[in-house]
């Protein structure tokens, strides 16, 4: 715990000495940021033990046109041309 706190304070010492006040609130919260950490971590070593060859996806490029609709949109520009 002792730790913990001094590095809170180191965190707020570099905001002090390079004059970002508005940064301070974050030197404070970098507890639950090392808790987030932990809990990733973790969950990760869970995940590689337990599931070695599971991959957790993100979806990416989400939208409400389905590829074949797009598709055929991209067709249809391209033959009146």
């Amino acid at each position: 715990m002792a730790g913990n706190t001094l590095m809170i304070y180191v965190n707020m010492l570099a905001v002090f000495k390079r004059r970002f006040y508005e940064l301070i609130l974050f030197a404070l919260v970098n507890p639950f940021y090392w808790l987030m950490h932990s809990i990733a971590a973790y969950k990760g070593l869970w995940q590689l033990i337990y599931k070695p060859f599971y991959w957790e996806k993100t979806n990416h490029g989400l939208t409400k046109v389905s590829h074949s609709s797009a598709a055929a949109t991209v067709v249809a520009n391209a033959n009146e041309t």
